[in-house]
Order: structure tokens, then C-alpha cells, then sequence
């Protein structure tokens, strides 16, 4: 018998051995991750790329449908060879929209169907927005080889911002300004003196009112346990009809960060202690319909425990239970254990602004969010597909042919798989821009207004300048000084009618187009040009001076608008779209080869 138990024990380590190897073998790294052409991204503002320079230049809040560089997203689809890619992370999304989008017979919740949803969305879409919205989703995930899945976080957040004010009106500091509504209160200080003024009074709540903190305990409670109650029911639902849309498809979804893994109320002491379940198989027990995840994490707090059990059960379990039902076809990658503040995984305070300058910006670094690409590159098993190094994107692919005279290629900052590949190689060979170092170009960074005069006075030759504008902030020892009294000279670009010049002022991209209208006129050319600039959700917010300058600008195609049907005219324009706009003007307003 001893025998026989001794045998059968023998046999389960090998296979388990077994079993760990055949895992390893089928992992993918960025040598053997094979090639996955088209990669759809879902998820909320971590997967946008919200705070990375790139994301901030756009100077939207919440900014769609763009590959922002640096983001995991862009990352992942580097290491997977992806020729195709569907950023469609949006800002805001939650396991609620996210499920709407995919599932018809879902209503969208109690979020989409109240006006909460503007609180997590800054009013950038609604419902009928995501009726729009559903046949471009539906047509990536029936495409794409590959899928990952980024959202929960929204789905406490909502929850969380309520209970905070809630408690935060028992806590008012006497002689203190009385506190007005949430949207009073961001009207009249911003958001990060507003954030402060209800942490000040949350703590003051608490500190006044011991008789309410078991009460309070019970509605946080509540508060956690509608959010994730919703999302156990939603994120099951929408990965089932991502399969149904795909049912070739792999899906990778990550665990969320869990700040209250580190949650410590003691100077020192340690934050949560990580309990791994034993098992044999390696999945969670699943009990009837329940799910134990496979990690547990205990903390010697009462307040850390509740938001962490919160999270592994109603979170994280969910994730690993689809991952045994998908098995082979859907991977869960573990992004949580490393703190939520700390080891540049988030971006510290004041290192990026946020949108309106706050400072607060909980969002990954773009050292976190290698992080994160690396995390899910780790459990996507090898694609069934080899990638070829020596076959590039071709151009009825959407990217130019890299060949052996690109001038892109020595800049270490510029993808030649992204957009503005062939416009930066234009403005490189004629001289028009050049890098900001020998081996960096800077195709996110904003342009301003000395620039433009130089490029604009490079596209013109740069002719001999005898005359001074005379512009007080114009050095006359500026590298810029012969383009900006050149572009003064000819009503290029104009002064600020103040005798200054504002050279290191950015520029907007209705001041850009405004520009080379006026340098159109200069060289004799024809801006009768018009477009109906009407088809853009935002045309109501171009600047009454420039309607005319955008108008001819899209209808001579050298604006077509961001992604979301934009036209974002107060949005500060890059170098990449300067490059862009400039390849367009010479080619169809000069008509120059």
C-alpha cells in the first residue's frame, strides 16, 4: 500500500513538473512571441496612455483612439509585431460600457443610466455615444489576433468619490470655507486645492465623529461591494462575446492595482502579507459558482482588509475563473503586486501635470507601463505565426516601406510603423526640420511659434532678411531672428500686436493652418479651397478668426482631424503633426515632387 501511495505520488510531481515545463515552453518572450498582426487594446485611462507626454501634448482630458507612444499598449504591439492596432482605450470606461459595447442584451447598468457616468467621463460620451460607438469595437475584436482587456478600476471610483464627499460633509473645519458642491467647489479652486479641501475634511470626519466610523466602515462596505458586484457579473459577459465576435482570438486581461496591498497605518509596519493557496492543478477552487482566487492577501488592518478582500475575490477571482474556462485562449496577467505608489510605476507629484495642472496624476510612468506591456508579454503563449524580420509593413497596410536611405531611421525616438513616417522623412530630405539631437527628433513635442517661422522660412530657401520687426522679445542674436523678421515681413506670421513676437508661445493647430494659409497668399497660390469642417463633433469650438484658415485647410487635405471625429483646434500641434501638415502643403498647395 505504501508502495502503491508512493508511486501515485511520484506520478502526480511528474505530471505537475510536466505540466510547469510544457507552461514554460509555450511563454512567450520578445524573441519567440512569433507575430500577432492585428492587436486590439480595450480598456480605460491606464491603457490610453493618460499623463505620457505624447497624451498630454494633445491638450485633451480625455483624448481617444490614438496609439500613444510609450503607453503598454504601444509597447505590446512592438514586442507582438502587430501591423495593425486598435488603440481603443477610452478614459473613463468601466466594466459597465465596456459590457454595453459588446453585449445587446445588456442595458448598461445603473451607470449609463444616470447621470453618473459624466463624473467618470468629463461628458465625452454617453449612451447614445456608445450606440455610435459599437460597430467599429465589434469589427476590431472579429479582426484581431490579439486582445487585452483593462478595466475595473472606474468601477470603484465612482463608489469611492461618493463615499469620500459623503463622509466629508460631517467634517467641515470650524472657520473653515463652508463647502459647496463637488462642481462649485472645482469651479471655484481646481482640482487639486478641491482634492484637498475634502481629504482635509474626510480626516476631520473622522477625527469628530467616532460614533459614526462603524457606520461609515458599513457603507464603504456597501459602497465596494455594488461596484464589484457589478463588475463579476459584466467582465464574465463581455469576454464571452469577445469569443463570440472571435472565437480565434487570445485575450489577455491584467489585474488591477490594488493600493491597499501596501496599506499601512503604522510607520514600518509591513503592508499586506500574500497567501498563495495551495493546489494541484494550479487553478483557483472553484466552489458551485464561486471562485477562491489563488492569492489572498491579508493585512494586519482593518481597513486595509476590506478593499483587499474586495479586490481578490471580486476582481481578481473573476479574471481566473475565465481563465479555466478559456483555457489556452485567455491569460491573466498579474500587474498588482508591485505598490501602486512607488518604484515609478506611478507618476509622482508634479514630475507630469495633469490636464488642468493639479499635479495629480495616479497613472503609470511610461517606466510602468514597460512594466505592464512586459507583464502581459509574459503569460501570451507563442503566436502559431513566426515573425519574419526581414518582411516590413507595406504601404496598402497603412505604414511606408522602411528602405535603405530613410532618414528616420537614426533617430531612436521615431517608429517607422507610425503615421507620421513618411511626412518626417519629407520635411528631414529637404531640410525643413531636423532633429533636436543626433539621434532623437522629438515627434511628440509641442512646436511653437519661432519654430513655424523657421520651418516655413526653410520651406522658402531662407532668403536674405535685412529688415528688423523690431519685436522687444526678439533677440537680435536669437537663432530664430532671420525667420521671425522674415515671417513679419511678408504677414506670415503676425506679431502680438503688443511688439512682441511670443516666440516660445505653443502652437494651436487653427494657429498652424492659419499660418500657412498666410504663406499660401504669400507665394501666390490659391486658398479658395473649402471643407465642411460642420462633420466635426467638435467644429463648434474653432476659434471665430479661424473658421476660414480650417475650412481651407481641410479642404485642401492637410487636415483631416484626431481620432474620434476631431478637430481639435485648440489642441497644441506636434512636431509629427507640424511634419504632417507641411508634407501635405508642399505636395498639394506648392505642388512640389
Amino acid at each position: 500500500m505504501r508502495t502503491k501511495t508512493q508511486r501515485l505520488i511520484s506520478l502526480l510531481l511528474v505530471l505537475v513538473m510536466c505540466l510547469s515545463i510544457s507552461c514554460s515552453v509555450f511563454a512567450a518572450t520578445p524573441e519567440t512571441v512569433g507575430k500577432y498582426s492585428t492587436y486590439l487594446c480595450l480598456g480605460d485611462s491606464v491603457a490610453s496612455g493618460f499623463g505620457q507626454p505624447q497624451y498630454n501634448a494633445y491638450g485633451d482630458l480625455v483624448h481617444m483612439w490614438d496609439r500613444i507612444e510609450g503607453s503598454y499598449p504601444d509597447v505590446l504591439a512592438k514586442y507582438v509585431h502587430a501591423d495593425t492596432m486598435y488603440p481603443y482605450a477610452v478614459p473613463g470606461l468601466s466594466s459597465q460600457t465596456l459590457r454595453y459595447l459588446f453585449d445587446d442584451t445588456y442595458d448598461g447598468g445603473h451607470l449609463l443610466n444616470t447621470s453618473q457616468i459624466d463624473n467618470l467621463t468629463a461628458g465625452a460620451f454617453n449612451k447614445e455615444i456608445l450606440n455610435e460607438w459599437r460597430p467599429k469595437f465589434r469589427k476590431a475584436a472579429a479582426e484581431a489576433d490579439l486582445i487585452t482587456v483593462d478595466i475595473g478600476l472606474n468601477d470603484t471610483w465612482e463608489g469611492a468619490i461618493g463615499l469620500v464627499y459623503e463622509i466629508a460633509e460631517y467634517g467641515t473645519p470650524l472657520g473653515g470655507d463652508p463647502r459647496a458642491t463637488l462642481q462649485e467647489e472645482l469651479a471655484k479652486y481646481g482640482t487639486w486645492t478641491t482634492v484637498m479641501r475634502n481629504v482635509e475634511a474626510f480626516l476631520t470626519a473622522w477625527a469628530l465623529n467616532p460614533d459614526k466610523i462603524a457606520y461609515w466602515i458599513i457603507c464603504w462596505i456597501q459602497f465596494l461591494m455594488t461596484y464589484f458586484t457589478e463588475f463579476s457579473a459584466n467582465f464574465p459577459a463581455t469576454v464571452d462575446a469577445l469569443f463570440q465576435l472571435n472565437p480565434d482570438a487570445i485575450i489577455a486581461t491584467t489585474t488591477s492595482f490594488n493600493s491597499f496591498k501596501s496599506f499601512k497605518l503604522i510607520p514600518g509596519e509591513r503592508g499586506a502579507y500574500l497567501l498563495t493557496l495551495p493546489t494541484t492543478t494550479g487553478d483557483p477552487i472553484q466552489i458551485g459558482g464561486f471562485t477562491i482566487p489563488k492569492e489572498i492577501h491579508i493585512s494586519s488592518t482593518l481597513l486595509g482588509n476590506i478593499p483587499q478582500s474586495s479586490y481578490d475575490f471580486c476582481y481578481d477571482a473573476v479574471r481566473e475563473a475565465m481563465e479555466v474556462k478559456y483555457r489556452g485562449k485567455f491569460f491573466v496577467a498579474n500587474v498588482g503586486e508591485t505598490p501602486l505608489i512607488g518604484d515609478h510605476l506611478t507618476v509622482p507629484l508634479f514630475e507630469n501635470q495633469s490636464m488642468d495642472n493639479s499635479g495629480y496624476n495616479p497613472h503609470p510612468t511610461t517606466a510602468g507601463h514597460k512594466y505592464i506591456a512586459d507583464q502581459i508579454l509574459a503569460v501570451l503563449p507563442e503566436s502559431p505565426v513566426p515573425y519574419d524580420p526581414s518582411v516590413t509593413p507595406t504601404p496598402d497596410q497603412g505604414y511606408p516601406a522602411v528602405h535603405d536611405n530613410c532618414p528616420s531611421v537614426k533617430y531612436t525616438d521615431l517608429d517607422t510603423t507610425m503615421w507620421y513616417h513618411e511626412p518626417v522623412d519629407y520635411v528631414l530630405n529637404r531640410g525643413i526640420m531636423t532633429g533636436y539631437t543626433e539621434t532623437t527628433w522629438q515627434p511628440n513635442a509641442n512646436i511653437t511659434r519661432a519654430q513655424v517661422a523657421t520651418l516655413l522660412y526653410a520651406m522658402e530657401g531662407k532668403p536674405a532678411v535685412e529688415t528688423s520687426a523690431g519685436f522687444t522679445d526678439v533677440a537680435a542674436d536669437a537663432w530664430y531672428v532671420n525667420p521671425v523678421n522674415w515671417a513679419a515681413a511678408t504677414g506670415v506670421v503676425a506679431g502680438m500686436g503688443d511688439g512682441t513676437f511670443a516666440p516660445n508661445a505653443n502652437v494651436t493647430r487653427e494657429q498652424l493652418v492659419t499660418m500657412l494659409r498666410s504663406y499660401a497668399e504669400y507665394k501666390g497660390k490659391d486658398v479658395t479651397a473649402t471643407g465642411d469642417v460642420t462633420t466635426f463633433a467638435d467644429a463648434a469650438s474653432i476659434s471665430a478668426w479661424a473658421t476660414e484658415p480650417v475650412s481651407w485647410a481641410v479642404g485642401a487635405g492637410l487636415i483631416n482631424g484626431r481620432n474620434g471625429n476631431l478637430i481639435a483646434p485648440q489642441g497644441t500641434a506636434t512636431r509629427a503633426e507640424a511634419a504632417t501638415m507641411l508634407w501635405k502643403f508642399g505636395t498639394n498647395v506648392l505642388k512640389l515632387a
